[in-house]
């Protein structure tokens, strides 16, 4: 089954049962928020200038535009922070003048919960990562603990405290600024763990980075990556980009493959079915017994379990797709037999849109 979706750079979604029923897309508010959590991570001052008075204008509150700020600088520093706090101060002036009024918005609730604030923000990491917490950290934690005290006493405790951003909101932010930065991959897939538990369905996740990356000026998905992948289960040159690995919690898998003009795969089958997402391209889908279709960018093939296919790019442009699969024990996938260029050729002259 192939469905159209509107779709761009959607890497390291999460979720496979949410992508299949929730296609909310972001709203104009959370698209804002994107922007301006990414441009105060880049320091691209007068695109932010940009952004705050287009939150500002949609209602995003002063005290909101005010929170986010100051959260980003526990992920892009004081620098980053403070100098989009100022771009703040000198829009709030300049639509001062202009005789614009904008809503304050509400403070932050006074804190309930007066104990230890080590304790506090553990407590909250595990609200969010739905995991406990050893003290300390494992790892960073124990070489570091004035570190791990950092991030539990100040970022989980005190800023999170403020009830002015909601939990999601937050993570919102943060994805959007490690999205732009250079070497923050690790951060980014842990907070995209964190964004599904906090609400986000994997689609919103997709616009998120799609909008994020295309500010920072890369396209992760739509790069050819560095792993190749074996001749003896693909025909012509296709490169993986792993995404996420399947572990305790997701009994799946999820990585984008690049294919050049002419590459596909072997025939295989998998015990519990796989989604094919396009993210690039034009590329060829195709069942045993059934006549091969053509899916292009933006849509959806949702694969059957234990049904023989293979898919692949095209003879005249090469495609991306991102490809979750879903195991059964330690199984996600049975390979059998080269695609033949007879079978191929076929397919592409064929090939049903």
């Amino acid at each position: 089954m192939i469905r159209k979706i509107i779709m761009g750079t959607a890497w390291m979604m999460v979720g496979l049962g949410l992508y299949a029923q929730n296609n909310e897309m972001l709203t104009d508010k959370d698209k804002i928020i994107v922007t301006i959590s990414a441009y105060t991570a880049r320091g691209e001052l007068a695109e932010l200038k940009e952004a705050l008075n287009r939150g500002l204008d949609v209602g995003l509150t002063v005290s909101e535009a005010r929170e986010i700020l100051v959260h980003l600088y526990a992920y892009t520093g004081f620098p980053r922070s403070l100098n989009g706090l100022m771009t703040l101060m000198n829009v709030l002036e300049e639509r001062k003048t202009q005789g614009k009024k904008d809503v304050e918005g509400r403070e932050a609730s006074p804190i309930v919960d007066t104990g230890d604030t080590y304790e506090r923000g553990r407590k909250t990491l595990e609200k969010l990562s739905g995991v406990p917490q050893p003290k300390p950290a494992k790892g960073y934690g124990e070489f570091a603990p004035r570190i791990d005290r950092f991030l539990k006493e100040h970022l989980f405790a005190d800023v999170f405290d403020s009830d002015v951003l909601d939990y999601k909101t937050r993570e919102l932010v943060t994805l959007s600024a490690l999205a732009t930065l250079n070497g923050t991959e690790a951060q980014l897939k842990g907070h995209l763990k964190l964004g599904k538990n906090t609400g986000w369905t994997d689609r919103q996740l997709a616009e998120i980075i799609e909008m994020a990356s295309a500010i920072k000026g890369i396209d992760p998905i739509h790069s050819k990556g560095e792993q190749k992948l074996p001749d003896t289960r693909f025909t012509g040159d296709a490169y993986l980009t792993p995404l996420l690995a399947r572990d305790t919690t997701n009994n799946f898998a999820m990585g984008s493959v690049y294919f050049e003009r002419n590459a596909r795969t072997h025939w295989h089958t998998h015990p519990r079915g796989q989604v094919l997402i396009v993210t690039a391209g034009e590329g060829l889908y195709q069942e045993e017994g059934k006549p091969a279709q053509r899916i292009r960018k933006g849509e959806i093939v949702n694969i059957p379990a234990r049904v023989r296919h293979w898919h692949g790019a095209s003879a005249h442009s090469p495609m991306t797709h991102i490809g979750i699969t879903n195991y059964v024990g330690e199984k996600g996938v049975d390979w059998y037999e080269a695609v033949t260029d007879e079978q191929f050729d076929k397919a592409n002259s064929e090939g049903k849109r």
